[in-house]
């Protein structure tokens, strides 16, 4: 995920294709979002209360447009993803052997990592890249205007 921002400034992982699609960041700070409801989800399976529901909320833009303000930069967001990351392979790997026992439960977790964390993850860096691109299109767009009304 961090090589699909090498080299970006903020104006371009911040730029929108329209205003029913996210920005690079923007796309960022949903997955961190997400990464969090999946800690959650993992809380609440090793206590015992897992949740069910027919879907999840998880895509409200006044939230997701929050989290780019609290962090700011495209810095800020990389590093809270790679810390939700290591918090949640430190948790899986503190999983007790009692939990682990509890196959059902220790089933439905495995299947959350493995079928929902990572290919979300995964599927969203093309989303990232597309916002990129774009923004970078606009710029030189943007850049050979500049310059034919200079010559003019």
């Amino acid at each position: 995920m961090e090589a699909a921002f090498q080299g970006i400034g903020e104006s371009e992982a911040s730029f929108g294709t329209s205003p029913n699609e996210w920005s690079a960041k923007e796309v960022l700070a949903h997955l961190i979002q997400t990464e969090r409801h999946w800690l959650e989800n993992l809380e609440d399976e090793i206590g015992g209360y897992p949740r069910f529901s027919d879907d999840w909320a998880g895509n409200c833009g006044m939230h997701v447009r929050a989290i780019v303000t609290a962090y700011g930069s495209t810095q800020g967001l990389l590093s809270e993803m790679r810390r939700l990351s290591d918090e949640m392979v430190a948790f899986v790997s503190a999983l007790s052997a009692e939990f682990v026992a509890r196959k059902a439960s220790y089933f439905r977790i495995a299947s959350m990592l493995i079928e929902g964390s990572l290919p979300h993850i995964l599927s969203h860096i093309n989303q990232i890249q597309t916002a990129i691109t774009s923004a970078k299109s606009l710029s030189q767009t943007k850049s050979v205007i500049g310059i034919r009304i200079l010559i003019r």
